[in-house]
């Protein structure tokens, strides 16, 4: 009787150590997957930063371009006002 208890009780014990070692794995793996997973995403992310380097880019140059149509229109209003006083003369 009692070596059949001894005999469930190694299985008992065989069993957790089956099952602990099989998480220990799993857990492994799944770490694994996520380090995987955040490279991917610090990628994903970098390429977003410069995704949006390249717009404040693209906004600066057609915000200078508007400044210089401005100027140009400033510089053009003054010119035809200049030209009325001339004629209005």
């Amino acid at each position: 009787m009692e070596t059949k208890f001894t005999k469930i009780k190694t299985w008992i014990s065989s069993s957790f150590q089956v099952i602990t070692l099989g998480l220990l794995v799993f857990s492994v793996v799944i770490v694994l997957k996520q380090q995987n997973d955040i490279h991917k995403l610090q990628g994903k992310i970098d390429d977003v930063y410069y995704q949006v380097d390249q717009s404040n880019d693209n906004i600066n140059n057609v915000s200078s371009k508007l400044d210089d149509v401005e100027s140009r229109l400033i510089n053009e209003i003054e010119d035809v006002k200049s030209t009325i006083r001339l004629w209005s003369n």
